[in-house]
């Protein structure tokens, strides 16, 4: 497969990789800008809980989502109330905001954040509220502050309120699930019960249908618009695993707690990543699923994980999918990462690496995209082995770089950038309840070194061989560093 454009990024790790003696810069070269690193807890809670969970663009923002909805099994469990975090892109410093005039959220964590129908929607992830009541949380692009939704269902009662997993439109009606599905005709302001379901973890169109995957007895719910109620697919349960997470990468399906989530729809089909449970309320992802068709005796699912890659994140733009993966070199304190960003091929059968990050301290967890640069979420795993075999911590320890946020910015946009990020500025402005900037930065360090390193580059599809090899080395030029000291760039130059 042809591939147009490699990036390959090369740095050293985050944390002491700046050197403020190197200067100059190349024109029409990519840079990768350091952000500083987001804490709604303004250091209260550790790096697990900084871990950026959700990256989502609206309205001249970017929206972060932070917390630890764990009771056990990996540190600042229960790590609420937590606030909603964003920042311009391009700019610098973190906002932090409430919602219906108070400071923070009454949740644990913030998993989920959708742009659906011209509005921001946070589904209650976690709320430290009594269980019979479920929580959402709305924006839209002409009230700048949170409003939170309040519902309950007598049918449903504790079921109702305990977890909102995911949120998603479908035929003019908003939908979310836990364990239980709602519906909403009127924007998120009242649900109706649309049945039960076992800890339903994301919503997914396919073919015109809208289903929902369950982890706690693993089985695909199937939506009928004439009842307005979701009901079981008998051939898609936990010993049909096979059929809709076919090839998954772990020891024992059966067992582990099988999961789906981060689904976006492209076209008809929909694009997911799938996993396990990790810790107590996490989920460890490890393949990437296309699927085209759920109709009964002909279901179309096929796994498309590039080779040796772990996934983390999903974007739809129009026609094109963009994937978030990250592999890891060495054990223990001298373990590194390498991130990359995949771009799907025109028949969403496989992905052409975009860019490249090698080096890095930890791997990025979630990721957006704006006008064509990146933007990229830093995370940690847990530090510990989990509830089976499945789970094993990805990183050794607890990554102190969680949270923090790398700018991945294409030659020449800066300027192209900050017009887009002030032009939806007036529709984005901080609630009163809300900070202005972050401080959670961590310093610069005056030992660093510059080098260049190769990389191999192609196309991969349902975990096959790389094809159209070819390579691609940057050498590290300059690091300087913005004024205050919270926006650090790293300036490359691309060799042939």
């Amino acid at each position: 497969m042809k591939i147009s454009s490699i990036i390959v990024v090369s740095f050293l790790p985050v944390l002491g990789w700046f050197n403020p003696a190197l200067s100059g810069a190349v024109p029409g070269t990519p840079t990768l800008v350091d952000l500083g690193i987001a804490d709604y807890s303004a250091g209260a809670k550790g790096p697990f809980a900084r871990n950026p969970w959700d990256m989502t663009y609206f309205q001249g923002r970017i929206y972060i989502g932070q917390g630890n909805s764990d009771n056990d099994g990996s540190p600042d469990a229960n790590a609420g109330p937590v606030k909603i975090v964003s920042f311009i892109p391009s700019g610098t410093g973190f906002q932090y905001e409430g919602a219906a005039g108070a400071p923070a959220l009454p949740e644990e964590q913030i998993d989920v954040i959708r742009v659906i129908d011209g509005a921001l929607y946070i589904p209650g992830h976690d709320p430290k509220l009594d269980w019979t009541i479920r929580t959402v949380y709305k924006r839209t692009a002409t009230n700048t502050s949170w409003s939170q939704f309040r519902s309950t269902n007598a049918v449903e009662a504790d079921s109702w309120g305990i977890h909102t997993y995911d949120i998603a439109g479908f035929d003019g009606k908003l939908f979310c699930t836990g364990y239980a599905y709602g519906i909403s005709t009127d924007g998120g302001q009242t649900w109706s019960n649309a049945g039960s379901s076992p800890r339903c973890s994301a919503l997914l169109t396919v073919g015109g249908k809208l289903y929902g995957a369950t982890f706690e007895l693993l089985f695909i719910d199937e939506y009928n618009p004439a009842t307005k109620q979701f009901s079981r697919r008998s051939d898609l349960t936990a010993v049909d695993w096979n059929k809709f997470l076919p090839g998954i990468q772990v020891t024992d399906p059966i067992s582990s707690y099988l999961k789906i989530v981060r689904p976006i729809s492209m076209g008809t089909a929909s694009i997911y990543l799938g996993g396990y449970e990790s810790s107590d309320h996490q989920t460890g992802t490890t393949d990437v699923f296309l699927a085209r068709s759920l109709e009964k005796n002909a279901i179309d699912v096929i796994r498309t994980t590039p080779s040796g890659e772990r996934p983390w994140d999903l974007i739809a733009r129009d026609s094109v999918a963009y994937l978030l993966t990250s592999t890891k070199t060495g054990s223990g304190t001298s373990e590194t990462f390498t991130v990359t960003i995949w771009q799907s091929t025109a028949d969403l059968t496989g992905w052409t690496q975009l860019y490249t990050v090698p080096g890095l301290s930890t791997f990025a967890r979630s990721f957006e995209e704006v006008n064509g640069d990146f933007y990229l979420g830093l995370g940690t795993d847990d530090g510990v082995s989990g509830y089976d075999s499945a789970d094993q911590t990805y990183t050794t320890g607890i990554k102190a770089d969680s949270g923090r946020i790398l700018w991945i910015r294409r030659p020449n946009t800066s300027s192209s950038s900050s017009s887009s990020s002030s032009s939806s500025s007036s529709s984005s402005s901080s609630s009163s309840s809300s900070s202005s900037s972050s401080s959670s930065s961590s310093s610069s360090s005056s030992s660093s070194s510059s080098g260049s390193l190769g990389g191999t580059s192609g196309s991969s599809g349902g975990g096959g061989a790389t094809s159209g090899v070819f390579f691609v080395a940057i050498s590290l030029l300059s690091v300087a560093r913005k004024a205050g000291g919270r926006r650090r760039t790293v300036l490359l130059e691309k060799r042939h």
